[in-house]
């Protein structure tokens, strides 16, 4: 009984890890240049408007 105990908790997480592949990572963002918004001003102050929920998001990144 024991030792039907000690597999279980070896065999069934290494089935969830294996068994299910999902993807959870989007590219959506991976074009933001960061450095466009941090030299522009207007973007800067619309982004940190949008962060605390003070402004809408700007227009490019409202989807």
């Amino acid at each position: 009984m024991f030792m039907l105990f000690i597999i279980s908790f070896i065999i069934v997480p290494v089935l969830k890890c294996c068994g299910t592949e999902t993807s959870t990572y989007t590219t959506q963002y991976d074009e933001v240049d960061i450095k466009e918004i941090m030299d522009n001003e207007r973007l800067l102050v619309a982004y940190i408007g949008c962060l605390l929920d003070k402004t809408p998001a700007p227009r490019k990144e409202r989807n």
